[in-house]
């Protein structure tokens, strides 16, 4: 009995694994809206140089993060960070 229990465990984790496995994986809304509109490469923007995301002028965390540089948008862009919400228009 105990090892029907196992085996029938192992075949579940299997499965698990093999399902996890084939989940596609789809774009955020971020990368999409970059792709599509890159925005003003020229506005300044804050680019929170710890989680990877840059904020937009007149935004929450735009020059309120602990680790940040200012840069242009085109160059956040370039060197790969991402927008926090939305392009800056």
């Amino acid at each position: 009995m105990t090892r029907r229990i196992l085996v029938f465990l192992v075949v579940l984790i299997l499965m698990a694994c093999a399902t996890a496995a084939e989940v596609p994986t789809f774009p955020t809304s971020a990368t999409v809206t970059q792709a599509q509109d890159p925005g003003n490469p020229d506005i300044r923007v804050w680019v929170d140089t710890l989680y990877g995301y840059y904020h937009c002028p007149n935004t929450r965390w735009y020059g309120a993060t602990r680790q940040g540089v200012y840069m242009t948008q085109k160059q956040a862009q370039d060197r790969g960070y991402k927008p926090a919400v939305a392009v800056c228009k």
